[in-house]
């Protein structure tokens, strides 16, 4: 992690190369108006969903049922976290399944199984934590049509991490 690559919200916001930068954010909520998982084809690991016949067709034509006949899906983890630093901006950042699975012991499948409620307390437990996310700036998405929606990744809530951010962010800034 280069300090040219530590950036607030503020700053990626306003970047305009695409590429990978780190922030240190806290989640303040999650958004899950379009859900908490998205249904993923087994084989290729791209999202799937239910055709007029009522089978799964994977989104890409190479897995679309042609080698077994039918579609293999799990289950898989996507999180819109609402987020904002000490600059005060806020952005939504997307985490997907690898990311999320470093810090829960259950699988989507798992959760699914026992769910309570829309957002199982797992997911909640976020809410309120600090973490260092290294973000794609999306040339399309982010630079070209301006969308303040990131992709995640990865993240770490590694305090010697946290500290060499809050560090650069402190020199920066001239806070204390």
């Amino acid at each position: 992690m280069s300090r040219d690559n530590m950036k607030t919200i503020s700053e990626i916001k306003q970047n305009e190369n695409a590429g990978y930068y780190y922030t240190f954010a806290k989640i303040i909520n999650l958004d899950c108006t379009a859900g908490w998982y998205y249904d993923n084809c087994k084989l290729c690991r791209t999202k799937c969903s239910r055709n007029e016949k009522g089978r799964w067709k994977c989104a890409r034509d190479l897995c679309d049922g042609k080698l077994s006949g039918f579609i293999s899906r799990v289950p898989r983890f996507q999180l819109k976290f609402v987020v904002t630093d000490a600059s005060n901006e806020e952005a939504d950042f997307m985490v997907f399944d690898t990311q999320i699975s470093q810090f829960i012991t259950h699988t989507t499948a798992e959760l699914l199984a026992k769910i309570e409620k829309a957002i199982p307390r797992e997911l909640e437990a976020f809410i309120d934590k600090s973490f260092v996310f290294k973000v794609n700036i999306h040339e399309k998405y982010n630079v070209s049509q301006g969308s303040n929606s990131y992709t995640v990744s990865s993240m770490s809530d590694d305090e010697d991490l946290a500290n060499k951010w809050i560090s650069k962010y402190t020199e920066t800034f001239n806070v204390s």
